[in-house]
């Protein structure tokens, strides 16, 4: 396929044929080279104008014809995309609501800052390469981002590597757009995409059934060009399938290219198993992709040590620690200096991505963030990083039992505030709910836009509950070990110490309902 539109080319009436000519622009550059992307959807909106203005004029010259030469491909792209800029606000606050997907693209909205970045930085590039970009609008501008998004290929360069390997683009987050996975290949060309590939961007998604690679290849006589090659043999009437993306979760598909797998939903609806996913259920079904993350931020962490902190001191509740003067350990105490360093020290990301199974460096920035907060004062925190500022791991909440409780106790406040984020009705769901009806919307899906989205939504509503279900129960266990290791300091109301009941003198002191 020797077609294809990039961004490896000059601007103004520059439009490659293949990927290795490179023609210098006309036009004086007035600003700093723009990115490749930025120069893809130029020259989509090049070859779109181009295509408009030959379907209103009557010329008929050579040269007309010669300037529209991507005409043919530019009527075969939709005219619209089920991506997320598709959808209105009110369908991503019902539908999506709670999801850190929904609340990145509410917010974006609110804060108008893709239009922002559209009128700072990418309208006055296309004012410089358009002779006439009065008649490039906004609209025109989604279009050709959704096209490249959910239609563009990347490669890989490695000059010193010319192995064909998968080139994994994960956003991390789960919110930002990621680009078609393909091989990489031999090829003196450093540069790596975006590139639109007519007829192979037909191709389907699927990861368990993909069967083809792509790859770019370089000629001397022939140029640069690409190839498409069958990873096994396929017989007259299979469908021909491409992976997007092997590590992609439910999330990112739908943000990038606009669709969340069937069988994600399907696997999602039913359950996973216990060595896929980490949930209990016995579905034996398997999961392609990984599951969406859920994000919390530092500061609803912050906020949830300073309840528990503050509501200490209120109420004097003691949790009956034997080897801790209880009333000389406020945790409210230096508040804003524990805050301040916690954001000089750069050690917790402001948003955290709780994965299942979760990173262990992300749960070392939850401990570290809370036994900053729960610290009794200013002397204990620079005698804990004394020897350097670092994470910290778990052992910090399982060596000592009172901090550990306090630790234990705003992380379970914290994962319950986060789980009602979700709740868009005045009556919260349990994941087991929220399955049950997910099955039913996949059972009565009669093909409905409306209905896709409501199980998309669902889908990725699940998942990330899931992940924060299993952050909750880590905690669990941790408060249990914290619970079973004290019993050997607690004679007296053992079964009261189990449960974490109020008691009135179990072991010398008052107990704290912790869960």
């Amino acid at each position: 396929f020797k077609l294809a539109l990039s961004g490896d080319v000059g601007i103004g009436n520059n439009i490659v044929i293949d990927s290795s000519e490179k023609e210098t622009s006309n036009k004086e550059q007035k600003t700093p080279p723009p990115s490749p992307w930025l120069q893809c959807l130029a020259n989509l909106l090049l070859a779109k104008q181009q295509h408009h203005n030959r379907n209103t004029t009557s010329s008929s010259s050579s040269s007309l014809k010669a300037e529209n030469f991507y005409s043919p491909y530019i009527t075969s792209l939709p005219e619209s995309f089920e991506t997320i800029h598709s959808w209105t606000t009110d369908q991503i606050e019902t539908t999506l609501g709670g999801t850190a997907l929904g609340r990145a693209v509410l917010a974006d909205r609110q804060a108008k800052t893709t239009r922002g970045m559209y009128n700072t930085r990418i309208r006055p590039f296309l004012n410089d390469a358009f002779d006439d970009s009065s008649q490039v609008t906004w609209d025109d501008f989604l279009w050709a981002s959704q096209c490249i998004s959910t239609r563009g290929f990347h490669v890989q360069n490695d000059a010193n590597d010319t192995r064909n390997t998968t080139a994994d683009r994960d956003s991390g987050d789960g919110t930002a757009p990621v680009a078609k996975d393909n091989d990489t290949r031999t090829t003196r060309n450093d540069y790596n995409g975006p590139f639109l590939l007519p007829a192979i961007d037909l191709l389907n998604h699927s990861t368990p059934q993909k069967c083809t690679t792509l790859r770019r290849s370089v000629d001397d006589s022939d140029g640069s060009f690409f190839v498409m090659t069958a990873e096994r043999r396929l017989s007259r009437g299979d469908e021909v399938m491409h992976s997007y993306g092997d590590s992609l979760n439910a999330s990112q598909l739908l943000r990038t290219f606009g669709f969340v797998p069937w069988d994600v939903c399907l696997s999602v609806a039913n359950g996973w198993r216990d060595d896929e996913c980490g949930t209990a259920g016995g579905c034996t079904a398997k999961r392609t992709v990984v599951c969406t993350p859920a994000v919390i931020s530092r500061n609803e962490i912050v906020e949830g040590c300073r309840e528990v902190a503050f509501e200490k001191k209120k109420n004097g509740i003691e949790l009956g620690c034997p080897d801790v003067d209880e009333t000389s350990w406020d945790a409210s105490q230096c508040w804003e200096a524990k805050t301040d360093f916690l954001c000089k020290s750069q050690l917790v990301s402001e948003d955290l991505l709780i994965s299942h199974p979760i990173n262990d460096d992300v749960l070392h920035e939850i401990v570290t963030c809370c036994t900053i907060m729960l610290l009794p004062n200013k002397e204990a925190l620079d005698e804990l990083f004394e020897d350097g500022v670092s994470l910290l791991d778990e052992s910090v909440v399982l060596q000592d039992f009172y901090l550990g409780h306090l630790i234990c106790r705003s992380l379970l406040s914290v994962v319950q505030k986060c789980m009602a984020h979700y709740d868009t009705t005045a009556t919260a769901s349990s994941l087991v709910e929220d399955r049950k009806e997910l099955a039913v919307l996949l059972s009565n899906y009669s093909g409905g836009v409306t209905e896709k989205r409501q199980i998309e939504g669902l889908t990725i509503k699940i998942e990330e509950k899931h992940c924060l279900e299993m952050l909750r129960r880590k905690v669990l266990v941790w408060l249990k070990q914290l619970i079973d290791d004290g019993e050997e300091d607690c004679s007296d109301g053992e079964d009261q110490f189990k449960r974490g009941l109020v008691s009135d003198e179990g072991c010398g002191s008052k107990r704290i309902k912790l869960f």
